[in-house]
């Protein structure tokens, strides 16, 4: 198991907070550790970028802390990309959201972006076919139109 956690925790209340992300982190990886590797280190990766962005200013430059709201619909929604769909590579903004990518080649590429709602913000390139917008997400299912969109960009997927 790999830790994202360091501290210098001094005071109770510090000693106590990060007790409760330890157990977060544990309870994560617990329950992604049956799907699938992939999966498993995304999930890894998304915690590890909560951990240290959860607070303002975490990039020196005045960002905006990723709020529990966003994490926990990323969770969702890495959960939620179908078996056998490649797993995106993950990210932040200064502006708080997290964003996934999907980059098979240089003229290829999808983003989607979580930021404090359940509408995702989408933008792609696919050749000479772009566009962006925005799709509502539950927090079950990705909308088949984002499933369309992944499947033309990284050309044949199973799912």
């Amino acid at each position: 198991m790999i830790a994202v956690y360091a501290t210098t925790a001094d005071s109770p209340q510090a000693r106590d907070t990060l007790g409760q992300l330890k157990q977060l982190y544990e309870s994560i990886v617990s329950s992604t550790s049956m799907i699938d590797t992939d999966r498993t280190i995304l999930m890894n990766e998304l915690t590890s970028l909560y951990l240290e962005r959860r607070i303002a200013d975490w990039d020196g430059d005045e960002a905006m802390p990723v709020t529990r709201f966003s994490f926990d619909l990323a969770r969702k929604f890495v959960e939620a990309v179908p078996k056998g769909m490649p797993m995106p590579g993950v990210s932040t903004c200064s502006d708080g959201s997290i964003e996934f990518d999907w980059m098979p080649s240089r003229g290829r590429a999808i983003g989607v972006g979580i930021h404090n709602s359940n509408r995702l913000s989408i933008a792609w390139l696919n050749g000479s076919d772009r566009g962006h917008g925005v799709l509502e997400f539950k927090g079950e299912v990705l909308p088949k139109e984002l499933i369309q969109l992944i499947r033309s960009v990284h050309g044949s997927v199973h799912a």
